[in-house]
């Protein structure tokens, strides 16, 4: 009986090992589409055939396990690339220095949009003193009507009424399609954007008519939100050097930066359903205490941080615009 699970277990994963590759192999770095289309096909159709003879000759099994390992190692030492031709929304990177308490960033993303997809491109540099920040917040933003998912975002304010809102995207190459799939299979890099609050929040709760919340972070731990700021800074620093791929569900918007939460709390990896359905982590962090609720109910504590109310029939609603959104 115990041999019998055991070669259930083992032939289980071996098949979604292999529905895993089929894909895969479309994927590969092969410039034409046809050849990789070829591949994929002949792959999912010769590796149940080889499955088939094995039951009279044992060295077509081993022919089948050998064919999808070559397949997989081929699609896993497919690296990053920092040399592609990008949208402009994400052509540059953040450029971070730490000097003590001194933080430098070079290429703060400041957009003004006439219409979603019809901006001025801005950037700009500043200085922060890292003894000055004095809050964090945890944003959530739904699209077409979902509530399950959301892109989430932490935005640092400081002493002088600054605010600076960090967003973990897609990477995407001009003319590339976005989906979950492809996101799957590494076919983007991930960026850290550095952006002013009145861009990349105006852009959703103005022209993208996303549905915006934005929650405060428990205050009483000041230390914490100092440590992961710099946290955050220094994956910036490291994507300067290195590359890495944005997976929709390894390191997408919501897990990369719950890990630099963690990589500071040192606290284990959270067991809750909320973290892959990101839409509902709200009420997550309202349960846990992590956001600064003022002793209201959720229902209540939600509708005050729909920010979307303060600034969609504003026409001036980039000038102070983080102000505006904070009631």
């Amino acid at each position: 009986m115990g041999k019998k699970i055991l070669f259930i277990g083992i032939y289980s994963l071996l098949s979604l090992y292999y529905l895993w590759c089929i894909p895969a192999v479309y994927f590969l770095n092969l410039p034409w589409e046809w050849l990789r289309i070829a591949l994929s096909v002949i792959f999912a159709i010769t590796v149940p055939i080889f499955i088939f003879l094995s039951r009279k000759n044992k060295r077509w099994l081993w022919g089948a396990a050998g064919l999808s390992l070559f397949f997989g190692t081929w699609f896993s030492m497919i690296p990053p690339s920092r040399d592609r031709n990008w949208t402009p929304d994400v052509a540059r990177e953040a450029i971070v220095r730490i000097d003590s308490d001194i933080v430098t960033i070079k290429n703060i993303r400041n957009f003004t949009y006439k219409t979603e997809k019809d901006y001025t491109v801005s950037y700009y540099d500043a200085a922060y003193d890292l003894n000055t920040l004095v809050t964090a917040d945890y944003i959530l933003s739904y699209w077409d009507g979902n509530k399950i998912i959301a892109h989430s975002m932490l935005s640092f304010g400081f002493k002088d009424g600054r605010h600076l809102c960090v967003s973990v995207e897609v990477r995407r190459e001009i003319g590339e399609p976005q989906t979950g799939l492809r996101g799957i299979y590494n076919q983007y890099e991930l960026i850290y954007i550095l952006a002013d609050e009145s861009d990349i929040l105006l852009l959703r709760t103005n022209y993208r008519k996303e549905e915006v919340y934005l929650y405060p972070l428990h205050p009483k731990h000041p230390n914490t939100i100092k440590k992961v700021f710099i946290e955050v800074l220094n994956q910036v620093v490291k994507l300067e050097k290195q590359p890495m791929f944005y997976n929709t569900l390894r390191h997408n918007c919501f897990t990369t930066l719950l890990q630099d939460v963690r990589n500071v709390t040192g606290k284990p990896p959270l067991w809750d359903y909320r973290v892959l359905c990101n839409g509902l982590s709200d009420k997550m962090g309202y349960e846990k205490g992590w956001l600064y609720t003022d002793d209201l109910s959720f229902e209540d504590f939600k509708h005050k941080h729909h920010i979307n109310q303060y600034v969609n029939d504003d026409p001036d609603a980039k000038t102070k615009f983080s102000q505006k959104i904070r009631p």
